[in-house]
Order: structure tokens, then C-alpha cells, then sequence
């Protein structure tokens, strides 16, 4: 193999490799992984078979969780025998969740709510006009909602700070008893 890369575009992650010869190739398998450890097989690509010149391949990876992302590809022969390509990573810039906060105004909670499976820890914090810390809670991996209780806070406008390691966003609330 020449090339294994990965790339996003359009909320695709396009995956991209090249062989320089093929010997009894039978097909590709390709695999995902968040943790870089824990694979998952999400594709299979028939491969050239026997090829003395540069084979080129695609494969389109459109229904990818938000976050840091690792693949690597499973190349096996007609025979049966395989062989792992190297481990490649993207954290592609559309991964950051959407996040909605819910009801606003509210008196009692509010909801937290990310666009898809959360990958990592995501940490929501809720400040006052003044920037003083007031509520913390988190949304934890494997989950897509928090909620945090609004029920002691003065009336008016709040801020809520969403973080997920590598992306922030900022939102407004408004509590109204």
C-alpha cells in the first residue's frame, strides 16, 4: 500500500488508498474506530485482484459519529490470509456537535441536547451575565441529552457554555418563574 488518508468534505469522510501492485487480492474491509482500539467493519470494497500498476480506491464513509475518528483497512486474499493497513485519525472540522437548549424561558430545567452520539465527555456550564460559574453538568459518551435544574436562579438572561474538548458554543437562556 502507497497512501491511506482520509479526508472530510460535505459531512463525508472520504477515505483514499493506493496499492502499487495486487497478488491474489480479494477485497478490502474497511474499519472505524473512536478510541483507536475497538474497531468496527462499516465497509467492504472489492479489490482489483492481480494488478502490477497503481490501483486507485474510494470509499465514502456518510454515516460517521461526530468526533475524533480512526480507520484502518483489512486487505484479504483469495486464500483467506490478511493483513492490517496502518491506523489513520481525522477529526474532521464539520464533527462539532449542533447542540439545542431547551425551554427558553424556562423555571424549572432546561435540556441539553447534542445532534448525535456523543463520543466524548461534553461539558455544559451555565454562567451568569457577570461570567460567574453557576451550574455544571456534562453529557457523557454514548448519550445525546442532560438536563440541569434552573429551579433557585433569579429571573433573566443566563449563559450556557457547551464544550466537547475541541469545540465551543456559547447560548442563551432565559429563566422566568
Amino acid at each position: 500500500m502507497l497512501e491511506f488518508k482520509a479526508y472530510e468534505s460535505k459531512g463525508i469522510i472520504r477515505l483514499n488508498w493506493i496499492t502499487s501492485s495486487e497478488v491474489n487480492n480479494d477485497y478490502f474491509t474497511i474499519e472505524r474506530s473512536v478510541d483507536g482500539k475497538n474497531f468496527t467493519s462499516i465497509g467492504i470494497l472489492k479489490s482489483k485482484g492481480n494488478s502490477t500498476e497503481d490501483t486507485y480506491y474510494q470509499y465514502e464513509d456518510k454515516g460517521f459519529p461526530q468526533g475524533q475518528l480512526y480507520y484502518r483497512l483489512l486487505q484479504t486474499d483469495y486464500d483467506g490470509s490478511s493483513k492490517y493497513s496502518k491506523i489513520i485519525g481525522i477529526q474532521g472540522k464539520d464533527a462539532a456537535h449542533k447542540v439545542t437548549i431547551f425551554p427558553s424561558p424556562s423555571s424549572e430545567f432546561i435540556a441539553i441536547q447534542a445532534s448525535g452520539l456523543v463520543t466524548s465527555l461534553m461539558r455544559i456550564q451555565l454562567y451568569d451575565l457577570n461570567g460567574s460559574l453557576l451550574r455544571e453538568t456534562q453529557i457523557l459518551p454514548g448519550s445525546t441529552i442532560s438536563f440541569m435544574d434552573i429551579q433557585t436562579l433569579y429571573n433573566g438572561t443566563y449563559i450556557v457554555k457547551v464544550s466537547d474538548g475541541s469545540h465551543n458554543s456559547m447560548h442563551k437562556i432565559n429563566v422566568v418563574h
